[in-house]
């Protein structure tokens, strides 16, 4: 099979990618689920007129402890502008209808139609123009002569493995939190994206870097791993322990990764609530926008499952939720492997040490365009770099223990707090794993392998950053004045890690 431009990803930066791309070549997508992108409620935009680009920056570069890449947030930021000519952000009673996500200086989260992530998607899918297969998910790339030539992929229904030849690739699979056994990302988030990269001999970068959602559901059954709005706390909604006391005094002011580590250890200490997380106490938000406004959502969501929020509490805990690491990229979102380009949260590099609320959706719209205009120009002047006629039938091994120990290890080592004990005993055993696991042309094999390699980066990042910054916290923790960022590449095969000073 063959194509110009080969888009790896079914959510809104895979999407909007496709979009660009399609107005001058031919462009195929394969996806494997929409990933984390029908969830998007809002995405930053610096509509008010106390707001600015440069107070958007600077508000992502403090949420981000000033380990971002400072070229990256100014692209960021600055195409922020462009999109409210392209998109109708809800407005109330004249005025935008924003929400303060937690770290901004003011409201500037837009939402589009109620919720900008599904809005989105569907508007690109009413203008398609690129070709699309589904329930295929690309586990392994093609490189020649330093160059990126196709992709290996799976198709699920047919339980076959083919190849696509494309002049050029670009990576937007997602992040990788997925991997996690309780997290708020779908089944179908894992770690074949920052894999698939790292494999075809890009760096990356900020593997360490995983924000933990602090309002995770933890009951009831059917709600498990859905997060709840922390922009709530700035409106009248507190976290309370399993004891009904207060975490802190005001929750809205509090960053996620301080929160997600208040109630790490209240539920460390035994001050849990029933279910083993606190409680989410939204009872002293407005009612009307609980009931009928910008939170309705979420009322609706806990009534199905017989909980009513505006009386009662929820029950939440940490979760693994959005991974700041990921492939490095420069502005035009190219990697380090010619004709591969990468864009959304399998990016490392723009959120730093902490994702500010409100730039994953600003994100993967303004990187998505990007790299759907760069790999354009890219495959306008490329011809193909390899010709593979390959096809084969899956292999089918099981490997449900191992799944099990790679989450366990990520679960004991790499939580919201570390050590550096338990993360070199993680990477030992991560180690031993990937050996008895390598690339192989079945289906759960390759997947586990991808998500054993990501893993490996993760916990290896981890245990090289010594000091805590941001959602990277260790009990044994030393003071780091320098800041640098942590790099992870192969060599010839052999595990590399570099710090490059920020």
């Amino acid at each position: 099979m063959k194509t110009d431009i080969l888009v790896i990803g079914g959510g809104l930066a895979a999407r909007r990618c496709a979009h660009e791309a399609a107005k001058g070549a031919k462009t195929l997508l394969i996806s494997d689920g929409a990933g984390a992108s029908p969830y998007i409620h809002a995405l930053n935009v610096p509509l008010l007129a106390e707001d600015s680009v440069e107070c958007l920056m600077e508000d992502t570069l403090r949420a981000g402890a000033y380990q971002n890449d400072q070229e990256l947030v100014k692209v960021l930021c600055r195409k922020s502008l462009s999109l409210i000519d392209e998109f109708s952000f809800d407005k109330k009673n004249g005025e935008y209808d924003l929400l303060k996500p937690l770290g901004s200086s003011c409201p500037r989260a837009a939402a589009i139609n109620g919720f900008a992530g599904p809005s989105v998607l569907r508007e690109i899918e009413r203008e398609k123009k690129f070709d699309e297969l589904r329930g295929v998910r690309a586990l392994k790339l093609k490189v020649k002569n330093g160059r990126v030539g196709g992709a290996y992929c799976f198709d699920r229904a047919k339980k076959k493995w083919f190849f696509i030849n494309a002049k050029t690739v670009v990576v937007a699979a997602g992040g990788f939190s997925g991997i996690y056994p309780f997290s708020t990302n779908s089944r179908d988030i894992g770690g074949d994206g920052a894999a698939l990269c790292l494999e075809a001999g890009a760096r990356l970068c900020d593997m360490e870097f995983i924000q933990f959602e602090p309002s995770c559901a933890v009951y009831p059954p059917k709600l498990i791993g859905k997060s709840v709005s922390t922009a709530m706390l700035t409106e009248g909604a507190v976290i309370r322990n399993g004891e009904g006391k207060r975490l802190t005094k005001r929750d809205g002011c509090v960053q996620k990764d301080a929160l997600s580590r208040c109630i790490y250890n209240e539920i460390a200490n035994g001050k849990s609530s029933p279910h083993m997380g606190v409680y989410f106490d939204a009872t002293g938000v407005n009612p009307e926008e609980l009931l009928h406004g910008r939170y309705s959502a979420y009322f609706r969501r806990y009534a199905d499952a017989g909980i009513d929020i505006s009386k009662e509490y929820m029950e939440i805990a940490p979760a693994p939720h959005t991974s700041m690491g990921g492939v490095r990229i420069n502005p035009h979102c190219e990697t380090d492997i010619e004709g591969l380009y990468a864009c959304g949260e399998v990016c490392g590099g723009i959120h730093g040490a902490n994702r500010l609320g409100g730039n994953a959706g600003l994100e993967v719209l303004v990187f998505g365009r990007i790299a759907g205009e760069s790999c354009l120009q890219y495959a306008l002047s490329h011809d193909y770099a390899s010709d593979i006629d390959f096809e084969e039938a899956d292999r089918e091994f099981g490997f449900a223990h191992r799944r099990t120990e790679l989450e366990n290890i990520l679960k004991n080592c790499l939580n919201v707090v570390r050590n550096g004990a338990d993360l070199m005993r993680g990477a030992r055993r991560l180690e031993e794993l990937i050996r008895e696991t390598p690339f192989d042309f079945s289906f759960e094999q390759a997947r586990l392998h991808n998500d054993l390699m990501c893993a490996y980066a993760a916990v290896m990042s981890a245990y090289e950053r010594k000091g805590s910054v941001g959602s990277h916290e260790r009990i044994d923790s030393i003071e780091e004045n320098e800041k640098y960022t942590v790099e992870f590449m192969l060599k010839n095969g052999i595990p590399k890690i570099n710090r490059r000073p920020i």
